[in-house]
C-alpha cells in the first residue's frame, strides 16, 4: 500500500516541481513522511497504524521522490545519466542498510517465533504479542523517526534550486557594436526549474553592472 499511494503521489510531486520552490516542496513531503512514521509508533489499532505507516508516508515519500533527481540534473544538465543512476543506487542501497538497522532494533537477541497458527492445511510461527521482538516495534519506528529527522533537517538546509542568467546573443553583439552610448542589454534570469523567466536587469558597456537600484559596479 505504501507503494502505491507513492506512485500516486509522484504524479503530484513531478507538477509541483513545476509550480513550487524545491526547499518548500521537500519540507511538506518530508514532514508528511517523517512525522507519519512517528505517529505510526503511538498507534494499537491496526487500521489506526495502517493510515499512518502505509497510507501517510507513502503520500510524503511519493510528493518528493523525484525532487533530488530534478535538483541534481539541474546542476549538472550533461551528465543526467550518471546523476540519475548515483541517486537510484544509493536508494536502493539505503533499503538494504534499512532493513539490517530496523530488524537489529526489534531483534537484537534473534529470538525465533513461538506463536503457531493453523492456516488452512499448513502451519504458520509467529512472534507472540508478549515477545521482545513485537515490544520493540514502536522503539523501532521511534528510533527511525529521529534518524531521519535529522537527514531530513540536512536535506532541507543543503537543498536549493539553480539560477542561470541567459543573455540573448542579438542583443549583446548591438550593444557592443554601439560606442556612442552606454547600451542597456536586457537580461532575462531563469530557473532551472520553470520556463518562464522571473525577473530581469541591465547591462552596461564596459562589463559593468547595472542594478535595478541604478548603482553599478566593474569586472
Amino acid at each position: 500500500m505504501t507503494l502505491s499511494m507513492g506512485a500516486l503521489a509522484m504524479q503530484l510531486g513531478s507538477y509541483l516541481l513545476e509550480y513550487m520552490h524545491p526547499r518548500l516542496q521537500l519540507l511538506l513531503g518530508g514532514s508528511i513522511f517523517v512525522f507519519s512514521i512517528l505517529a505510526s509508533s503511538f498507534m494499537t489499532d491496526f487500521y489506526s497504524f495502517l493510515v499512518f505507516y502505509a497510507v501517510l508516508t507513502g503520500l510524503g515519500y511519493g510528493l518528493i521522490y523525484m525532487l533530488p533527481l530534478k535538483s541534481a540534473w539541474s546542476f549538472f544538465p550533461e551528465k543526467k545519466g550518471t546523476i540519475g543512476g548515483l541517486i537510484l543506487a544509493s536508494h536502493s542501497f539505503g533499503a538494504i542498510g534499512w532493513s539490517f538497522f530496523t530488524a537489529k532494533l526489534i531483534n537484537p537477541q534473534n529470538e525465533t517465533p513461538s506463536l503457531q497458527i493453523n492456516v488452512g492445511s499448513s502451519f504458520e510461527l509467529l512472534y507472540s504479542p508478549t515477545s521482545a521482538p513485537v515490544q520493540n516495534v514502536s522503539f523501532m519506528l521511534r528510533t527511525v523517526f529521529f534518524v531521519e529527522l535529522a537527514i531530513f533537517l540536512v536535506a532541507v538546509i543543503c537543498m536549493n534550486k539553480k539560477r542561470v542568467v541567459v543573455v540573448h546573443e542579438e542583443d549583446l553583439a548591438k550593444g557592443l557594436l554601439a560606442h556612442d552610448h552606454q547600451p542597456k542589454l536586457q537580461l532575462k534570469s531563469t530557473d532551472s526549474f520553470f520556463s518562464k523567466p522571473f525577473t530581469s536587469t541591465t547591462l552596461s558597456q564596459k562589463n559593468g553592472y547595472l542594478g535595478d537600484d541604478g548603482s553599478s559596479s566593474y569586472g
